[in-house]
């Protein structure tokens, strides 16, 4: 098992090398031990609902954006 930055979980793996790295272990619950903190779960779910508010949905337009410039 290994901790994937990307998606915020441990995740299975296929270790055929010599050695590794330290993210590399031997079950589920010694990855989340070791790897999981509050506060990575919480900028995961957070990250998670903003990429799904500025998603556009078919059928829909966005009349602006966050980034977009204002001519006030």
């Amino acid at each position: 098992y290994g901790f994937n930055n990307e998606t915020m979980k441990c995740e299975e793996f296929v270790y055929e090398g010599c050695g590794g790295n330290d993210n590399r272990f031997d079950s589920m619950h010694e990855c989340w031990r070791l790897c999981y903190t509050p506060l990575k779960y919480f900028l995961a779910r957070v990250t998670d609902y903003l990429m799904h508010q500025y998603t556009e949905q078919p059928g829909e337009t966005r009349t602006s954006s966050p980034n977009s410039e204002r001519d006030d």
